[in-house]
């Protein structure tokens, strides 16, 4: 027990002296960042903040802001020994990297100067910041309207009506996988264990305001979502082909996905459908069961995946790459 306490006391020392050095580093590591992101005249470009961050620098400097306006912990303040803490640009940095990348605590440590306990508190912070300040304006219940603006958009530059949008996922790199385990992680096309991170409607879809939209002369009650082939034969979903033979069926696959991927690369806060809120008017509700055995209809999904076909092979415009 003594020997256990003792080399306690060692760690203690050793961390609290690594604490007032870090202390001391805070406000060249803030003045490291400004430098290299935010000044009037950046070490990196735009291009190479928007690598980094994932994001613009005019978005992740309104956010920073905002943080700092709104919640003390992105404040900063001085402690009992004069050292000041961190900034709002350090904590939101150590946040978005995390988020972004899904990177250790402790992973911007030596460039940050933050320890992994404050950057698990930091990302603690931001994520309940964020959904504090902008869920009622980005997390709301789509309405009629800006359903009908979204299958509008989708029309119109990917010519697929009645498209809500694509369903998909992700693969992050896991690199403390248990060896035990590396190889029930790791896939044929991809090097090393991966995580996969799926891409879900955000609501009950049966709930979902209803907005008809017409396809090669018939009528459809459900907005449907482009996937691949994993999903079930739902009336919401519209698969793609695997292995398309013919003219019709190359072109439609062609199509599909390259929507998919512009889908994929709409998260850009430059482009916003629909910014205003119109409510709904109250309408009856259906039965749930209802609505379930409708959208779970297979002939549905056939039917709608071949009038999508023709309708894509009949606007199609020669000279335009799908």
């Amino acid at each position: 027990m003594a020997h256990y306490a003792f080399q306690q006391n060692v760690r203690d020392t050793a961390s609290s002296s690594r604490t007032y050095t870090r202390r001391d580093d805070r406000l060249e590591s803030h003045n490291r960042l400004f430098r290299d992101y935010f000044a009037e005249e950046p070490k990196f470009n735009e291009t190479f903040f928007r690598q980094r961050f994932r994001m613009s620098r005019r978005l992740f400097v309104k956010i920073a802001s905002d943080m700092e306006n709104n919640f003390s912990f992105f404040q900063r303040k001085m402690d009992a020994h004069g050292k000041w803490g961190f900034s709002a640009l350090q904590r939101c940095t150590s946040a978005v990297r995390q988020l972004g990348y899904g990177s250790n605590p402790d992973s911007l440590d030596d460039y940050l100067n933050m320890s992994e306990r404050s950057s698990r508190d930091t990302l603690n912070a931001f994520c309940d910041g964020v959904i504090k300040l902008y869920r009622h304006e980005y997390l709301r219940r789509p309405t009629r309207t800006v359903t009908q603006r979204i299958l509008n958009h989708h029309a119109f530059y990917h010519g697929f009506p009645g498209m809500l949008g694509s369903l998909d996922c992700t693969h992050w790199a896991w690199d403390n996988c248990p060896v035990a385990w590396r190889g029930k992680y790791t896939r044929g096309d991809h090097h090393g264990p991966k995580i996969s991170l799926e891409a879900v409607a955000s609501q009950d879809y049966g709930t979902a305001p209803l907005v008809p939209f017409t396809v090669n002369g018939t009528e459809y009650q459900y907005p449907y979502y482009l996937v691949d082939g994993i999903y079930p034969r739902y009336a919401m979903f519209v698969k793609t082909i695997a292995h398309p033979t013919g003219e019709k069926r190359i072109r439609h696959a062609k199509a599909h996905e390259a929507a998919r991927k512009d889908v994929e690369r709409a998260f850009d806060e430059d482009h916003t459908i629909s910014p205003d809120y119109i409510p709904d008017p109250p309408v009856a509700p259906q039965p749930s069961n209802e609505r379930l055995f409708e959208i779970q209809n297979p002939n549905v999904h056939e039917d709608l995946k071949m009038d999508l076909i023709d309708h894509i092979h009949r606007t199609f415009v020669p000279g335009i790459d799908c």
